[in-house]
C-alpha cells in the first residue's frame, strides 16, 4: 500500500472514528480476468466490466477474512 493510501486511511479513522481495513488489490484484475476466461467470455467483452468483477473479488476477500461474531 502506498504512503498516501495509508495516510488517507488514518485520516478516515480519526475523523469518522471508524475501523478502516486495508486490502491488497494488486492481483484482483488478474483474478477477475481468470474467472471471466473460465466462463468463456472473450477479452473484448471483459473490458466492459472487468473493474466491477475485480471490485467483487476485493469485497469477497474482505468478507472471507473478517472474523464472525457468534
Amino acid at each position: 500500500m502506498t504512503r498516501l493510501s495509508k495516510l488517507f486511511a488514518r485520516r478516515l479513522e480519526g475523523r469518522y472514528r471508524i475501523n478502516v481495513v486495508m486490502v491488497d488489490e494488486r492481483y484482483t484484475t488478474r483474478s477477475a480476468r481468470s474467472a471471466l476466461d473460465e466462463l468463456g467470455i472473450n477479452r473484448k467483452q471483459q473490458d466492459h466490466f472487468i473493474d466491477q468483477i475485480a471490485a467483487q473479488h476485493i469485497l469477497q476477500s474482505f468478507f472471507d477474512h473478517v472474523p464472525t461474531t457468534p
